[in-house]
């Protein structure tokens, strides 16, 4: 992201530009972020954003992962950035095995929204050609569909998926193993809290 590609992702009016910075500090960052440089990174930002200026396009979010490494860094993360770029989303790692986790331990997650937008954006195909629930969802835990035996235009009008999609506008996600623990309704949460929650 130098200035050159910065210069003509404006020019294209990208619509929203997101990225993805651990850590506020030199030391974190490059912690986190492993053979990464903190200093091209920050001068790159710094650069994108003197480069859109006033410009409405594009819309800049700042995400952040907390992670036990970051976690002393995450409300003044959130402060130094939230007056910069257009939004700042801080969420949380999920490892893979966080479905059978959540199911030894019972844990109750809060209802926060009522449904994931995930469900009417994307399909997600892996490697194998099973088409998982959403991008989080790679194991698979939830499979719905399969890109070698049906078309994409199938999976995604299927009764499955449409069921799945139904029971999230009725507020019923948490019903769902991996919706109930998915990192993304934690940081969608979470953006809704942060100014509450870092006065």
């Amino acid at each position: 992201m130098d200035e050159d590609k910065s210069k003509k992702l404006i020019e294209l009016e990208l619509d929203q530009l997101i990225i993805s910075m651990d850590g506020l500090t030199k030391k974190t960052y490059e912690k986190v972020r492993v053979k990464s440089d903190y200093d091209t990174v920050i001068n790159n930002i710094d650069n994108l954003l003197r480069l859109r200026g006033n410009r409405k396009k594009p819309f800049i979010r700042m995400q952040y992962t907390e992670v036990p490494e970051n976690r002393h860094e995450t409300e003044e993360f959130y402060k130094y950035w939230k007056d910069k770029v257009d939004e700042v989303s801080i969420s949380y790692y999920l490892e893979f095995d966080s479905v059978e986790k959540s199911k030894e331990n019972n844990k109750e997650v809060p209802v926060y929204r009522y449904s994931c937008e995930q469900l009417w954006q994307r399909v997600v195909v892996l490697c194998d050609g099973r088409v998982s629930l959403c991008g989080t969802d790679i194991i698979p835990h939830v499979v719905v569909g399969n890109a070698n035996t049906q078309s994409i235009s199938d999976i995604w009008q299927s009764k499955k998926l449409n069921n799945i999609r139904r029971l999230h506008k009725e507020g019923g996600y948490s019903k769902m193993p991996m919706c109930k623990i998915c990192v993304h309704h934690q940081s969608e949460s979470d953006k809704f809290q942060l100014e509450t929650l870092f006065k």
